[in-house]
Parts: C-alpha cells; sequence; structure tokens
C-alpha cells in the first residue's frame, strides 16, 4: 500500500503545538508568585492562563512579575500603574515645560493638554493605551502649573489633577488666560502636549 504525501504547503499551515503559560498567585491579594510553562502548573490550584506575550515579557525582563497583579473576582491578569510599585517622591522634580504641539514632533503623547479660547477651558486628557487593564495605585497625582509664556515664576493657575480621572474622560477647567501661557508638570510620563485651539 503507498503511502499519499501531503503538498508542502499545506503541511506548513499545520497549527503547531504551542506551550502554554500560567501564573501562579496569591489568593490573598493577587500578587503574582511565579510564571510556569503549562507542564510545570499542573498541580497549582491558584493558577490562571496568561498570553504568551506576557510570559516571554517577564521571563525577557521587559517586564517585572510585580507589575502584574490577578484580579481575584474576575480572575483575570491586570497590569499595575508604575506608581503602585515606583513611589512619585523618587521621579525628579525637574520642572518640565510642556511642549507646544506645533513644535513637537510627538505623535502619540500620553498626556495631551489642550486651551479651547472660545469657550475658555483647559482641558487634560490620557492615551488610550493606559484606560485598558491597568491599576492605578499609590499617589497618582498630577498638578500643573499655567504661568507666563516661557516664565514658571509668573503663577497665573495650580491645577491638581489625578490620573484616574483622566484615564477613560477628560477633565476641563474653565480659566480666563491670556494669549500666550505656558504649562508646566513634574514629568511623570514621557511624552506631554499642549495645544491651543
Amino acid at each position: 500500500m503507498e503511502q499519499k504525501l501531503m503538498d508542502f504547503d499545506e503541511w506548513i499551515k499545520l497549527p503547531v503545538n504551542q506551550v502554554e503559560y500560567f501564573v501562579k498567585f496569591n489568593e490573598d491579594d493577587g500578587s503574582l508568585l511565579g510564571v510556569y510553562p503549562s507542564h510545570a502548573s499542573q498541580g497549582f490550584n491558584n493558577k490562571i492562563k496568561i498570553d504568551e506575550e506576557v510570559a516571554d515579557s517577564i521571563a525577557s525582563g521587559e517586564e517585572n512579575i510585580f507589575s502584574y497583579r490577578v484580579d481575584l473576582p474576575t480572575k483575570k491578569l491586570v497590569k499595575i500603574s508604575k506608581f503602585s510599585t515606583h513611589s512619585l517622591i523618587k521621579i525628579d522634580d525637574v520642572l518640565h515645560r510642556v511642549i507646544d504641539k506645533k513644535w513637537s514632533t510627538i505623535t502619540d503623547p500620553d498626556v495631551m493638554i489642550s486651551y479651547n479660547k472660545e469657550n475658555k477651558s483647559l482641558t487634560f486628557s490620557m492615551s488610550d493605551k493606559y484606560s485598558k487593564n491597568i491599576i492605578w495605585d499609590g499617589e497618582t497625582e498630577m498638578i500643573f502649573l499655567v504661568t507666563d509664556y516661557n516664565d514658571p515664576n509668573v503663577l497665573l493657575h495650580m491645577l491638581s489633577i489625578r490620573v484616574g480621572d483622566i484615564t477613560e474622560i477628560t477633565k476641563s477647567f474653565t480659566l480666563d488666560l491670556p494669549n500666550r501661557f505656558s504649562v508646566y508638570t513634574r514629568r511623570i510620563f514621557d511624552k506631554y502636549i499642549f495645544e491651543t485651539k
């Protein structure tokens, strides 16, 4: 009896057995205790399956195991904000001037600030990448200083915003500001943009 060989193009399309990864977690607080391939996690009761990308990023050191936690009610893996693992006191307290959008090459800002001259509203919003599966723990207050143009010594307004308040919605302040002004803050995120409309 002659054996029929499969066409190479069809054979290459067949699924390959992939390794599944699981995290073992603390049942009291959801903190991760380890990342394991499926064959090594068979005896664990408190485990959930995770994406291969997450397992690879933890194994390679790109991500820290403490950057994740299991949400106990839903049994889903969530990423924790850097604020819960690093206090804001450790961040440099450098006075960072938020650059105007017309002078910037930033295409995907973390925090966007816009001023509408017509209705005199200063609006703060955050990139969508921070609103999905991130728990904002710890001290998450951001202070913004609205000053004279290029002069942080002449303070017009000081605004305090919690990061969690602008992750999914915008926060607006009604302020009567001059034609030219600047916004300063501590650099917590990498990319800030300011725009006047």
